[in-house]
């Protein structure tokens, strides 16, 4: 993929600019790329011509996401349904398609192919209204199934955006989970100035499970899906507000505030989180720094709402399931903390502290059996531990 600039194309100064054109000498997006190309007179030195093959064939061309390659087969198409077919005796598919008998005699041509070779026929189906033509439905791609997000994003109906997030069923299910989704989607920096957005350009791994989507917001904003693929499906799992490349320095920026914490410096781990949370939102490693930053700091209505957002984009994230159901704990809401602790112990069976705190709580509730059955557990993996010992005499003096 070629660098991707900013600026406009310099020939429908709307989109933004990919690529140079030898043919035009100018910067370029790729829809006006392939609104050139499909005649196939581009130089061969271009990477982006077409080579070889003829009608809607290509022996071999370049596109930087799958949409551009897309459009540029409907130009082709568009261009074979206008142009005599020598195989339909120099008829035009485009004028045979008015009348029936045309109809068959295209439908017979096409099969005689494999369809499934032939990408996006029902493209040609539908414009020549064939409908007798037995085809398949194309499966979503991971670049349809990121611009529906962002449509439904746009539209408002941010309800049904969920239905494409990875752990959609759990976030529709926990009313506090599905409440945090919508209020992050509603606040975040670039959706809620989103007027439009168009496809850029997408990557996927070399095991094809992962993909990149990149988008251009109102012209001016970069924004970034990763997806994965879930059965036959694709789930956007996180959103990045830069280009694609950004996804690669979030470590980097884990790294910066897990060096700020060890040397507690709060104030500037603070600050530093909020602008990188700017561009990770969707990073629960920051949020849950975010939570822990705020806890040393005092401010535990902070902590708790970061928590719960590490939790939610990573429901099986142990160290912020506990943190969450420890902020719940002291607030006193016990039943709710001991659902995020045992949500935690089905991960980590052996986690002491989920354990003695699991224990506390049912002493709480008078639960003395259940606390027994815990501090029992507790005292098997760890007989020294400190808050074990006071449950132990919190259990003996309320037994």
């Amino acid at each position: 993929m070629s660098l991707i600039k900013n600026s406009k194309c310099k020939l429908c100064k709307v989109r933004r600019q990919q690529r140079f054109c030898l043919r035009k000498g100018r910067d370029i997006c790729w829809e006006c790329c392939n609104n050139i190309r499909y005649d196939r007179k581009c130089p061969e030195e271009c990477k982006y011509s077409l080579k070889g093959g003829s009608g809607m064939d290509i022996s071999k061309t370049n596109a930087d996401s799958l949409t551009e390659y897309r459009g540029l087969i409907k130009n082709l198409m568009d261009l074979w349904m206008r142009m005599p077919e020598p195989e339909l005796g120099g008829g035009i598919p485009e004028e045979l398609a008015r009348t029936e008998a045309g109809k068959k005699e295209v439908i017979n041509y096409f099969k005689r192919y494999n369809l499934k070779s032939i990408y996006n026929i029902n493209y040609i189906k539908k414009k020549l209204e064939l409908q007798a033509l037995e085809t398949v439905p194309e499966p979503q791609s991971y670049e349809d199934i990121a611009s529906s997000y962002l449509r439904l994003i746009l539209a408002g109906d941010i309800e049904a955006s969920i239905d494409h997030i990875c752990n959609g069923d759990e976030v529709r299910q926990d009313e506090e989970w599905r409440a945090d989704f919508i209020s992050q989607k509603k606040n975040d920096i670039i959706l809620k100035k989103m007027n439009e957005f168009k496809l850029v350009a997408s990557a996927l791994s070399e095991d094809k499970r992962e993909a990149l989507v990149f988008f251009d917001v109102n012209g001016k904003y970069d924004l970034s899906l990763k997806l994965v693929q879930q059965g036959e499906t694709w789930q956007v799992e996180s959103h990045y507000n830069g280009k694609m490349e950004v996804v690669n320095g979030e470590n980097e920026a884990m790294g910066h505030i897990a060096v700020l914490l060890s040397k507690n410096e709060l104030s500037q781990a603070e600050d530093l989180l909020v602008k990188y949370l700017s561009i990770y939102p969707d990073s629960a490693d920051l949020h849950y720094y975010q939570g822990v930053t705020s806890a040393l700091k005092g401010k535990g209505k902070q902590a708790k709402k970061s928590f719960l957002r590490s939790v939610r984009l990573d429901p099986g994230f142990g160290e912020a399931l506990y943190n969450y159901g420890l902020q719940l704990h002291v607030e006193g809401e016990l039943e709710k903390a001991a659902v995020y602790y045992e949500r935690l112990l089905a991960i980590e069976p052996d986690n002491v502290k989920a354990l003695n705190n699991m224990a506390a709580i049912k002493i709480d509730l008078q639960d003395y059996k259940s606390a027994e059955v815990y501090l029992k557990r507790c005292e098997e993996l760890e007989p020294d531990f400190e808050p074990l010992q006071a449950n132990i005499k919190r259990l003996k003096k309320n037994k």
